[in-house]
């Protein structure tokens, strides 16, 4: 990628930080979309998993396999901890990569998805305790 303009840091209006802003999510849509899409995936996927285990096994219920209701549920209760795990897993890196890219955006170097990552696995507990002492 070529050098990109660093932001022009001074006291902005609101309409000059939203148009910095989005000129920024422009220049680097691909590395933004991509890196929400490839952190989401996991938990969205076994979220829908369980949902649909979940469902499932009210389907069973309502008819007369009550062996297999117990199983079902039993599979449930472990895909929504392991939803849980994952997702406290990812929320760190997917709010972490996405800040750390803007921000070497911002300071106008160069800005790549392995970048990104090394750079959000280094701080990745200090990321980690902010998101849970703060929420």
């Amino acid at each position: 990628m070529s050098a990109t303009v660093p932001l022009r840091l001074r006291p902005l209006e609101v309409g000059d930080l939203l148009d910095e802003t989005f000129r920024m999510y422009r220049r680097h849509f691909l590395l933004f979309a991509g890196l929400s899409v490839i952190l989401s995936i996991p938990s969205a996927a076994l979220s829908s998993f369980s949902y649909y285990a979940l469902f499932s096994g009210l389907l069973l219920q309502a008819g007369s396999a009550a062996a297999g209701q117990a199983l079902l549920q039993a599979g449930t209760v472990v895909l929504y901890l392991a939803g849980a795990l994952i997702a406290i897993a990812l929320t760190p890196l997917f709010y972490g990569a996405v800040t750390y890219a803007a921000c070497e955006s911002a300071l106008g170097r160069p800005v790549t998805p392995g970048g990104v990552l090394s750079g959000v696995l280094r701080r990745y507990f200090p990321y980690w305790a902010t998101g849970f002492s703060s929420g």
